[in-house]
C-alpha cells in the first residue's frame, strides 16, 4: 500500500514506467491509497481509493491494514470530501469542513469497485490534522493527530459521537475507535 496525495491527473508506472493506470483529475490536491498485490509482476496494480474535494487540499498521511486485510487511510480534507474509486465513481460524500478536518476512512479487504466502510472525522473551527493510523490485534482502530479549537469526532454521517476538550493552539490527540466502526 502507497498512501500521499496528488495534483493534476498522474499515472501509477511500474520500474520501467509503463503506465499501470490513470487516476481521475484533481484541481487540488487529493489523498490517495494505492495497492499493488504481493506478485512482483510489472503489473501488480489493485487499486486506488482517493478523498478529494475537488477544489482544495487534501492529503493522505497514513496507512495500516488490520488483521482481516482491511485498509484504513488517514490524513485531512478541506469542504466536502468525496471518496471516490479509481475510475472517479464516488463512492461516499463526506460532511463540509470550513478548515481541514482530520479523517480515518475504512475500506474492506474485498478488491471491488466499492469496498468502502467508514470514515471518521475529528473537526473543529480550526484545523485538524490526521497524521498516523495504526491497527491493534482486536481490530480496533487509533488515529493520531492534532487539533486547533473545540473538535468534535463524528462519524461519516456528520453525527457527533464525541467532543473533545477546547485548545486555544495546536493539541494533540489519539482517537480509538473499536472494531465495529
Amino acid at each position: 500500500y502507497l498512501a500521499g496525495y496528488y495534483t493534476g491527473t498522474p499515472t501509477v508506472k511500474n520500474q520501467a514506467g509503463t503506465t499501470l493506470f490513470t487516476l481521475p483529475a484533481s484541481s487540488g490536491s487529493a489523498a490517495f491509497i494505492t495497492k499493488f498485490d504481493s506478485t512482483n509482476n510489472s503489473n501488480n496494480y489493485v487499486y486506488t481509493r482517493i478523498v478529494d474535494a475537488t477544489t482544495n487540499n487534501d492529503y493522505g498521511y497514513g496507512v495500516t491494514c488490520d488483521s482481516s486485510g482491511n485498509v484504513y487511510l488517514s490524513g485531512f480534507y478541506t469542504g466536502t470530501g468525496v471518496v471516490k474509486n479509481d475510475a472517479g465513481t464516488t463512492l461516499f460524500t463526506l460532511p463540509a469542513s470550513t478548515l481541514a478536518a482530520a479523517f480515518v476512512t475504512k475500506f474492506n479487504s474485498t478488491n471491488n469497485s466499492n469496498n468502502y466502510v467508514y470514515t471518521r472525522i475529528v473537526d473543529s473551527a480550526g484545523n485538524d490534522y490526521g497524521n498516523s493510523v495504526t491497527c491493534d490485534s482486536s481490530g480496533n482502530v487509533y488515529l493520531t493527530g492534532s487539533y486547533n479549537g473545540t473538535p468534535t469526532v463524528k462519524n461519516d454521517a456528520g453525527t457527533t459521537l464525541f467532543t473533545l476538550p477546547a485548545s486555544s493552539g495546536q493539541a494533540g490527540f489519539v482517537s480509538k475507535f473499536n472494531s465495529t466502526n
